[in-house]
């Protein structure tokens, strides 16, 4: 595997969960300001990649590979009912989010029982598609921004942006030390800063042009903000277009939580063979899925900052550790 097809790996894993948390938690915590939280996690994720890059890998005991199995199966869990939830509210077309659980598995299961160079080599085809297509919605909706939105520094205070950086700040983590424990392979030090340079982007844009009241009121800003926008007054409605591209950062993140959980599960385990943990880790993802969605409102808000802080939690672990965990 290339430099570049890791890093388009892990770009990919970080945008699936990037609209969940983008910009409806900054927004809470900053009001207009949300844009200043992405932006104060940049140079940290950039201190970070750059430090992982010294560390070397090997691979971690029973006790360390079971934790982190078993923070791999509630993301995956977690990622499976987001990403089905929120192409339920953009797209619609079930009325449920079962139908589309059941299809991100049916393409992310393969993928992980698959050869691991498979899913790299298809991310650097997948990345342009994907960022071409954020690039138009992001430059159509730039002409209804109003800038006086964005600079409302009523709501910063330190705890306030402290919060509104960990969500963004957990997601670059998970981008970064990801492909380590899915393949043993570390992305470019740029990666995470890459991710929170463009939330920061997505951020400012949508509260620039809905405004920070009516963003907080919505489940899925981002998609609101496109469906209000045109390209060249011709192509309407573009949030069903990056709905529907959006399947290929959620089936990468998914693919790589799903193999890597199983290949953990196999070591704290002592079981070889990987198709079996894999499956085991799918029909996890699955159970914890329909879980969350009996028990959205009260496991939502408990599950989200465990996942987040376990994420920051094994990249310092990482970066602390004279042999960082793959």
């Amino acid at each position: 595997m290339t430099r570049r097809q890791t890093n388009a790996a892990a770009f990919l894993v970080g945008l699936s969960p990037l609209l969940h948390v983008v910009p409806s938690a900054q927004v809470k915590a900053l009001g207009g300001a949300g844009w200043l939280g992405c932006a104060v996690a940049l140079p940290v994720l950039l201190a970070l990649g750059a430090g992982l890059q010294k560390r070397t890998s090997h691979q971690p005991g029973r006790l360390m590979s079971f934790a982190l199995a078993v923070w791999l199966g509630l993301s995956a869990a977690a990622v499976l009912h987001g990403c089905a939830a929120r192409y339920d509210t953009a797209v619609g077309v079930f009325r449920s989010t079962v139908p589309y659980a059941i299809l991100l598995l049916l393409t992310s299961v393969p993928a992980a029982l698959s050869r691991e160079k498979a899913l790299f080599r298809v991310s650097e085809i997948f990345l342009p598609i994907v960022l071409a297509l954020l690039a138009v919605g992001l430059l159509s909706a730039l002409r209804e921004v109003h800038p006086a939105r964005l600079i409302d520094l009523s709501q910063v205070t330190l705890s306030a942006t402290l919060r509104a950086a960990l969500p963004v700040f957990a997601v670059g983590c998970a981008a970064l030390v990801l492909p380590r424990v899915y393949a043993g392979v570390q992305p470019g030090m740029g990666t995470g800063a890459g991710l929170s340079a463009l939330a920061a982007v997505v951020c400012a844009a949508t509260v620039g042009m809905l405004g920070a009241p009516l963003v907080e009121r919505l489940e899925l800003p981002v998609f609101t903000m496109l469906r209000n926008t045109s390209l060249l007054h011709t192509i309407e409605r573009l949030d069903s277009l990056v709905a529907a591209v959006w399947i290929l950062p959620d089936v990468t993140a998914l693919t790589l939580l799903l193999r890597a959980c199983g290949n953990c599960a196999g070591v704290a385990l002592s079981i070889p063979n990987r198709t079996q943990t894999t499956l085991c880790a799918a029909a996890v993802a699955a159970s914890g899925s329909a879980l969350i969605l009996a028990r959205e409102q009260t496991l939502t808000p408990v599950i989200d900052p465990i996942l987040a802080l376990g994420a920051v939690a094994i990249a310092l672990a990482c970066l602390i550790c004279k042999h960082a965990p793959t």
